[in-house]
């Protein structure tokens, strides 16, 4: 479920931009009111979009300059700023095994608190089937996220077939 977005970034901003524009919140706010610039590069054009409030404007200033995820890197490191990892929760269930991996061997605590989100949601109420966070539908604490090499099938990579096997 990707209600995530709405409730916890998209209502907040919201609000606050109601806040700083200095409107309660059933008031009316006129048209193009507020610019909001978001940080969407190429490699996501497909969640840009007008904004919902005919108040807002929508900016993506990275769009607009044709810069993928990998230029906004690169430009980050030649301007000698930390890249920062994509931003995500830390139970968002759309993840890959190497991102699973990633947060697991790099943030213990937050891969801990993704296993504890998972075992909450198993049996939510009014749900039909269990609920996991993994996309094998298995505790994410029993997830196999071993890589190819992890299990020594690496040397398969090497391997030019020499011996018939």
């Amino acid at each position: 479920m990707t209600q995530c977005t709405r409730e916890y970034k998209v209502e907040p901003i919201v609000r606050e931009q109601r806040r700083l524009l200095g409107f309660a919140p059933s008031e009316r706010i006129p048209p193009r009111s507020c610019e909001v610039w978001i940080g969407i590069s190429t490699d996501e054009v497909v969640r840009a979009g007008a904004a919902f409030d005919r108040w807002v404007i929508h900016r993506v200033p990275l769009l607009e300059a044709r810069m993928s995820r990998r230029d906004c890197e690169a430009w980050l490191r030649r301007h000698d700023y930390p890249v920062p990892p994509k931003s995500a929760c830390v139970f968002r269930p759309y993840r890959s095994n190497a991102e699973w991996r990633w947060l697991r061997d790099n943030e213990p605590e937050a891969f801990a608190q993704a296993v504890e989100i998972d075992r909450l949601i198993r049996n939510t109420p009014g749900m039909r089937f269990k609920e996991f966070v993994h996309r094998d539908r298995v505790p994410l604490d029993a997830v196999d996220l071993s890589t190819a090499q992890d299990s020594g099938q690496g040397m398969l990579d090497l391997c030019e077939g020499g011996c018939g096997l």
